[in-house]
């Protein structure tokens, strides 16, 4: 009579095998009732198969007198998936869609003690010359024949995400070996599919100044872009700033503290401070002052998300409401519903589609090109690096505001409030 039994989070069942003797085995669940259906499964094939069966009777479990237990791939990925997302893994949302469109069609059914290195192998190159998602990529009619398969980059983050997973499998005991293997020819170059794209993934500066104060974009979304553009944030990060991140009273530039993204911990687990340049200061204090009450319909509170989240009805007329939570607190902006906006917001003025990361980009480029040191630069932007002299290493606030103040786009603090008002 076998027995189940729990290791750290996992179950494990162990059972009497007829030539082999007593076998444990991980069953990679953390469900009691699921590891002893499982005992129970096994048990049976092993009585059948004394019985003098040729086939056990639970095909489904592809069991064998001899092999030992092996759960199959797609009964695992759930469990790891919310293990990473417990442990706050930020790109859980990334890894259930490759194995949801990518690798559970593929390899799903396939016990995970049986994908050996040369099924992988196999896996990546099919996965090189697969089509993109539909609504995604370019247009398989009128695109070339290199362009109508996934991006390299793509192809090399679903197989990491598959070697991440294999990897977790073998330190849980649930199987012995990685058959993630792949040599450096085996897979694509980090690089680009467009090669191209990357030159031209940069607005000017009368670009940003049109998306900062064109009246024809509402100015919500105006106000949003200004965040972006003048701090270099990334989208998360913008979306998750609160009123209370904002220090008034620092000189010579107001200080903004970013420490959350999309009301997380930041990508890094870092917090960085930036100072706020001269004309989104001015726009903070006309948001502050009438914008936010005018589309939330009160004053905002320190704990008030900057930019709130709202309901667009469709059609031409735009009647906005502003999204609540069950306690009646406003909620942050949906980054769909910014992603759905930003693409019509450039089209309003003409211009060419460029992604919302290139804001991000702009930022850097306006502020490398004006004289801003790029040391000074990078601890806004960016994690703090780990060089042991940067860890000794501290800029004065003066010096990091004089990185953001080199960035001109010929708008005066007062000409943006009036502009607004």
């Amino acid at each position: 009579m076998g027995s189940v039994f729990k290791r750290r989070r996992r179950w494990y069942i162990k059972y009497r095998h007829p030539t082999k003797g007593w076998i444990i085995r991980s069953t990679g669940t953390e469900d009691e009732d699921e590891a002893r259906g499982m005992l129970a499964k096994v048990e049976a094939d092993i009585e059948d198969a004394n019985r003098g069966r040729e086939e056990p009777a639970h095909q489904d479990l592809k069991i064998e007198l001899g092999r030992a237990y092996s759960p199959r791939l797609h009964d695992l990925v759930g469990a790891w998936l919310r293990d990473r997302a417990n442990v706050g893994q930020r790109n859980v949302a990334n890894e259930e869609g490759h194995f949801r469109i990518h690798i559970l069609p593929e390899l799903g059914h396939r016990a995970v003690a049986e994908i050996k290195p040369k099924e992988v192998r196999l896996f990546v190159k099919k996965l090189r010359k697969k089509p993109p998602t539909k609504g995604k990529g370019a247009d398989a009619r009128t695109a070339p024949q290199e362009e109508r398969t996934l991006a390299p980059r793509t192809v090399r983050k679903i197989y990491g995400t598959m070697r991440t997973f294999f990897g977790d499998l073998v330190a849980d005991e649930v199987i012995t070996d990685n058959p993630c293997k792949l040599a450096r020819r085996d897979l694509p170059k980090n690089i680009d599919k467009d090669v191209d794209w990357r030159s031209g993934a940069i607005f000017t500066a009368a670009e940003v100044v049109a998306l900062l104060q064109d009246e024809r974009i509402p100015e919500d979304h105006r106000f949003l872009h200004t965040i972006l553009f003048l701090t270099g944030a990334r989208l998360g990060e913008a979306l998750g700033l609160r009123f209370s991140h904002i220090e008034r009273e620092v000189e010579p530039l107001q200080r903004l503290t970013i420490a959350r993204s999309y009301d997380q911990r930041t990508k890094t687990d870092a917090v960085r401070v930036v100072p706020v340049h001269p004309t989104l200061a001015a726009a903070l204090a006309r948001w502050k002052l009438s914008g936010y009450a005018e589309l939330v319909g009160r004053p905002p509170r320190p704990d008030d998300f900057v930019v709130p989240g709202v309901m667009v009805s469709p059609g031409r007329n735009r009647i906005v409401s502003v999204r609540l939570d069950a306690r009646g607190e406003v909620m942050m902006r949906d980054r769909h519903r910014v992603r759905k906006d930003w693409l019509p917001d450039l089209d309003m003025l003409g211009f060419r589609h460029r992604r919302l990361q290139d804001t991000r980009r702009t930022f850097i480029t306006m502020a490398r090109e004006a004289g801003a040191d790029d040391r000074v630069l990078k601890r806004i932007t960016h994690t703090p690096p780990e060089s042991m002299l940067d860890i000794y290493s501290t800029f004065s606030w003066p010096t990091m505001c004089k990185a953001v103040m080199v960035i001109d786009l010929g708008l005066s603090a007062r000409a943006v409030l009036r502009r607004h008002t």
